[in-house]
């Protein structure tokens, strides 16, 4: 299970296992902001920069299985 959340000013995406993958952040446009890669994590923060759009996309890709949230910082 894969959980994303956004505790001011940081995302955070916590797993209950080991996860290998990319996370993908884009605006309501689909226009990538960040896209950065990682490897056996089970916690993930990423601080949010003033220049981000209100409401982002965020997408966790690991091993095929994709898992989407949208929000509004």
């Amino acid at each position: 299970m894969i959980l994303i959340s956004y505790i001011t000013p940081y995302i955070i995406v916590h797993s209950d296992r080991l996860i290998s993958g990319n996370l993908i952040i884009k605006n309501k446009e689909k226009k990538i902001i960040r896209n950065s890669q990682f490897s056996d994590k089970e916690y993930l923060n990423i601080k949010v920069k003033p220049s981000w759009p209100k409401s982002i996309w965020v997408t966790v890709v690991t091993n095929g299985n994709e898992t989407t949230k949208v929000i509004n910082i």
